[in-house]
């Protein structure tokens, strides 16, 4: 069975996590940035690509274009 790498949050936590199957990310929000993270589909290790900064307030959803 293989495992995914764990991660490891800011003080505040992540309160939602989404998962795009297509482009293998995922990100965290409950603050005011917004981490990305690449899966590698072999190793299932995460690769922080981006942190989106810049926010005022708690991102609490996002959609896909």
């Amino acid at each position: 069975m293989k495992r995914a790498s764990r991660l490891k949050l800011n003080h505040t936590g992540a309160q939602k996590i989404h998962y795009n199957r297509t482009t293998q990310t995922i990100l965290l929000m409950g603050s005011n940035e917004l981490p990305v993270y690449t899966i590698d589909s072999k190793s299932l290790d995460l690769s922080l690509i981006k942190n989106l900064e810049g926010h005022e307030t708690i991102i609490t959803c996002i959609s896909d274009i």
